[in-house]
């Protein structure tokens, strides 16, 4: 047989002696941790006493190693919390934008989408559509996500539903009505 060839404990001494290795030159613990870990606690073949007694040496270190990982992943979790916030809040004062993902649609200032046109098609190109009314029913806003990212973004009614800088105002103005004056009979000569 093939594994003939080799030691019966092969397996086992080879990842004990990198750690000893590791341990005396480099001194990473974090490798030494990594190749003791390869060694099942339940070995009892003839390196038993020497594998526990190294790891009852170096217990210490390696405590310390899982504390600073440990802190170091919590730092790492509150910085990416932290980063979400800050990436939520930015959101939230713009429009939904080409390439912004489409988990984040109802995210931006226009809040949540008033109409929602989903692809049926259940192919590999998934084709959906938000749209955003004003307060009268017009359709203000119309954006189309493909494959998960916002592909295009249309405005309408710029000049009734929008500010000058590009801001949604949902109440409007009325064209018809604003841009006619009323006449009053009686002034009439």
């Amino acid at each position: 047989k093939p594994e003939d060839k080799y030691y019966r404990d092969s397996w086992t001494i080879y990842p004990f002696i990198l750690a000893m290795q590791e341990y005396t030159t480099d001194k990473d613990i974090g490798e030494v941790k990594r190749y003791l870990d390869l060694i099942p606690e339940s070995y009892s073949g003839d390196l038993n006493k020497e594998i526990n007694d190294f790891r009852v040496a170096i217990a210490p270190e390696v405590a310390e190693y899982d504390a600073e990982q440990t802190r170091k992943a919590e730092e790492a979790r509150i910085a990416m919390e932290k980063a979400h916030q800050e990436f939520m809040s930015e959101l939230r004062t713009k429009l939904p934008y080409e390439g912004m993902s489409e988990d984040y649609i109802d995210s931006t200032m226009m809040g949540k989408h008033d109409k929602f046109i989903p692809d049926d098609d259940n192919d590999d190109f998934v084709y959906n559509l938000y749209y955003w009314d004003a307060n009268n029913g017009d359709t203000m806003l119309a954006v189309t996500c493909i494959n998960g990212k916002v592909d295009h973004v249309s405005k309408y009614y710029t000049w009734a539903y929008w500010t000058s800088d590009g801001k949604p105002k949902p109440n409007g103005t009325n064209y018809k009505s604003s841009s006619k004056k009323k006449s009053n009979k009686n002034s009439d000569p």
